[in-house]
């Protein structure tokens, strides 16, 4: 895990993440769980093009597609689903769906 994106996004315990060779694809809970949010957070590399979102009844659904040269946050916020299955964050990237690990519900 990148300690620098560490100490700025302060990560707790119920976030999940996902390190990727030019930077970090983070999701966690916001305003008292009632929205998940997902970041990536570009640290090196070339320009990319890139978006983020998250599956829901077998469709992903994604933010804009926005291109970045360096350091540059994409996010995207969604409330949680209601069923016990668990939420991932999404990263498209390079023509590769890249996800955080699950984070579990119930």
């Amino acid at each position: 895990m990148n300690s620098r994106f560490r100490a700025a996004t302060a990560i707790a315990s119920l976030d999940v993440c996902t390190e990727i060779s030019n930077g970090v694809l983070l999701m966690n809970s916001t305003g008292k769980g009632t929205y998940l949010d997902v970041s990536y957070d570009k640290k090196s590399g070339g320009s990319i093009s890139r978006k983020v979102g998250y599956p829901r009844s077998g469709t992903n659904h994604w933010s804009s597609t926005k291109k970045c040269s360096t350091s540059p946050i994409a996010s995207k916020q969604w409330p949680p689903s209601a069923s016990c299955s668990p939420d991932v964050g999404l990263l498209y990237s390079g023509g590769r769906t890249y996800q955080t690990p699950p984070k579990r519900k119930c």
